[in-house]
């Protein structure tokens, strides 16, 4: 299985993709209780620290760079982290081996996205729960069907990553992440008309300092935002069912896998 997933999020990322991926984690962790937890494409291992009390952990992934460093960030895990690498739609693994996986960011990286969620029903429990994330291509605009982003084979809007995950999953729940209402507009995260022209110039100047490394443009943009922060931490995220077509990102809670393809 070729892929493009030299892109990952890791503790050198942007800060504010590494808030927004590491929301997603919190949420997994908030919202499951695994006891045999597979993360796909598990990147330098930023997911295993919200999992602390999972008696075992398995991060996958098909790069040797991402392996390395995921394996030192198990060296400080409490529990049981196993590492793997492994192409996604060949899982070495026995069927019904999880009761939660989580996916962020990966299928869209796949070429042969329906076997990769084949494999992923496969290995999941009867009664078992998958998350998996992916940006919204409403927003991401792909051009002709091509993403902008170059490590991104394709983009699904809405309807179709629901449609590609009813194919393997009988029960599938569309959230869309999104910037607590509390923190206001977040120039990064929010677009459109009808964003204040502060929040415009604020996401303006912060894209010019992340460019340019001119640290006082962040502080003007700062004090455009009242001194507030310019980007959300991870727990200034949540998931709606609501809104969806007008998030970035998409994430699934996916349930019944048909562990042997879709009957009929």
């Amino acid at each position: 299985m070729a892929t493009r997933a030299a892109e990952r999020a890791d503790p050198d990322s942007d800060v504010g993709l590494l808030a927004e991926h590491k929301g997603r984690y919190r949420f997994a962790a908030h919202t499951t209780a695994p006891q045999r937890l597979l993360d796909i494409a598990c990147g330098s291992g930023l997911g295993f620290p919200y999992f602390p009390a999972v008696p075992l952990v398995v991060g996958a992934d098909l790069e040797v760079d991402a392996l390395r460093l995921a394996d030192d960030a198990r060296a400080s895990a409490p529990n049981l982290v196993a590492l793997a690498r492994t192409d996604g739609t060949a899982l070495p693994f026995r069927s019904g081996a999880f009761d939660v996986i989580t996916s962020f960011e990966t299928v869209e990286h796949i070429p042969d996205d329906e076997s990769f969620l084949t494999e992923l029903a496969r290995v999941l429990s009867s009664d078992g729960v998958l998350l998996m994330s992916t940006p919204n291509a409403i927003v991401t605009g792909p051009s002709f069907g091509v993403p902008r982003n170059p490590f991104h084979i394709r983009e699904y809007k809405p309807a179709q990553f629901r449609d590609l995950l009813l194919g393997s999953f009988a029960d599938v729940t569309l959230l869309g992440q999104h910037v607590i209402p509390s923190f206001g507009p977040c120039p990064l995260w929010d677009q459109g008309p009808g964003l204040p022209r502060k929040a415009r110039l604020s996401g303006f100047l912060w894209k010019l300092q992340r460019h340019g490394g001119w640290p006082p443009l962040v502080s003007l943009a700062s004090l455009l935002r009242g001194r507030r922060a310019l980007l959300p931490e991870e727990d200034e995220f949540t998931f709606l069912a609501s809104g969806v077509e007008s998030c970035h990102v998409l994430l699934a809670v996916c349930g019944k896998p048909y562990p042997r393809g879709r009957p009929g």
